[in-house]
C-alpha cells in the first residue's frame, strides 16, 4: 500500500565532506540535554549523507481546574517530539522529514553550529520548471490538481481557486499561465527504475510523495538528482 512521506528542502552553503565529519563528532556528543531541552540519536554518516534524528522539548500550558480557588489555572507541562532530518554535501542539501511544523525546530537548533557565513534557504518547487526538468529526465508526468492564487475566473472574479485537472494540455497552459500564482500543486509520475508516485509541491520547498515505503529512498534519489543536479 502507498503511503505518504514529507520531506522540505533547504538550500545550505557551504556544506562539504569535512563538515558532515565535524558535525557527526559533535551530534554524537550531544544526548538529549534537560539544560539545553534537546538532544540527537539516531547519527549516521554515509559518504556524502549525515542522517540524525532531533529529540526536542517543547514547554506549553494547559488549563486546570485549581479546586481550591475554583477556577481554571495554566500548568506547565512538556512535549517531546522527534524529528528526522539530514545534511547532504552533495547537493549541499538540509532534508527535514515529517510535518511542516518540525522544520524550524530543526533549522533553530542548527544554526548555532554553524557561523555567519552560512546560509539556508528553502528550494522553490515551481511545477512549470518541475515538470519539464522531470520529463526531460525520462519520467511521464500527469497534473492532477492545481491550486492557484489570483485565480481569474471572469472579469471582476478573482481568488484562490483549487481545482481538479482531467485534460492534460489545460493543465499546462493554467501553469504557464499564473506561474508564480501556483501555490501548491500534485502530480503523478511514472519513471522506469522509480516506478510511479504521486507528489505534491507545496511552499517553502515543502514535498510529499506517495509511494511504496520500499520505493522511498529511489523516488527520494530519483528527485534529488533529477532536480537539484549531482550524480546518482
Amino acid at each position: 500500500m502507498a503511503q505518504a512521506f514529507s520531506v522540505s528542502w533547504f538550500h545550505m552553503e557551504p556544506l562539504d565532506a569535512q563538515l558532515l565529519k565535524e558535525l557527526k563528532q559533535r551530534f554524537l556528543s550531544l544526548r538529549y540535554s534537560e539544560e539545553l531541552g534537546y538532544g540527537f540519536r539516531g547519527v549516521l554518516l554515509e559518504d556524502s549523507y549525515l542522517s540524525a534524528v532531533l529529540v526536542k522539548r517543547t514547554t506549553t500550558f494547559i488549563p486546570q481546574l485549581d479546586a481550591a480557588k475554583g477556577e481554571l489555572v495554566d500548568r506547565e507541562i512538556f512535549l517531546f517530539s522527534e524529528t528526522r532530518f539530514a545534511l547532504d554535501s552533495e547537493f549541499r542539501l538540509v532534508e527535514v522529514f515529517g510535518s511542516s511544523r518540525d522544520v524550524p525546530k530543526v533549522l533553530f537548533v542548527l544554526r548555532p553550529f554553524f557561523n555567519t557565513q552560512f546560509t539556508f534557504s528553502p528550494i522553490t518547487l515551481a511545477p512549470a520548471k518541475v515538470i519539464p526538468i522531470l520529463v526531460g529526465a525520462g519520467a511521464e508526468v500527469t497534473v492532477d490538481k492545481l491550486t492557484v492564487n489570483n485565480f481569474q475566473h471572469r472579469e471582476g472574479i478573482i481568488g484562490r481557486y483549487e481545482m481538479r485537472l482531467t485534460v492534460p494540455a489545460l493543465a499546462m497552459d493554467i501553469i504557464q499561465k499564473y506561474a508564480s500564482d501556483v501555490s501548491k500543486s500534485t502530480i503523478s509520475v511514472s519513471e522506469p527504475r522509480s516506478g510511479r508516485f504521486t507528489m505534491n509541491m507545496g511552499p517553502g520547498g515543502r514535498l510529499t510523495v506517495r509511494c511504496h515505503e520500499d520505493e522511498i529512498n529511489e523516488v527520494i534519489g530519483f528527485l534529488k538528482v533529477a532536480l537539484l543536479g549531482g550524480k546518482e
